[in-house]
């Protein structure tokens, strides 16, 4: 044992920090991959709130374009229905 000892400190002294850096350069791909994979889980559950508002955003927009679409026709019905009573005086301006 005795004979053995003094060559295992140098082994053990230059072992060590070999295994310290080969850690490290083993750990650091690992903790950057789970790293990107948080930030992308984060990235999904902002975007879902988004997702949601955009949808919002545009099931309102059909439903202006839906009351804009009456209000037209209303509207040109109701130039028909005053130009069918005067004769076309109401939509000329003229006075009755």
């Amino acid at each position: 044992m005795r004979d053995i000892l003094p060559l295992l400190i140098p082994i053990i002294g230059v072992s060590i920090p070999l295994v310290v850096v080969a850690g490290r350069f083993v750990v650091q791909p690992i903790t950057s991959a789970v790293l990107k994979l948080a930030e992308a889980q984060a990235a999904a559950k902002n975007a879902a709130p988004l997702e949601q508002r955009l949808a919002y955003t545009e099931e309102r927009l059909a439903r202006l374009e839906k009351t804009l679409g009456t209000l037209v026709e209303e509207q040109t019905f109701t130039r028909e229905l005053l130009s069918s009573r005067t004769g076309g005086a109401a939509l000329s301006g003229e006075p009755r």
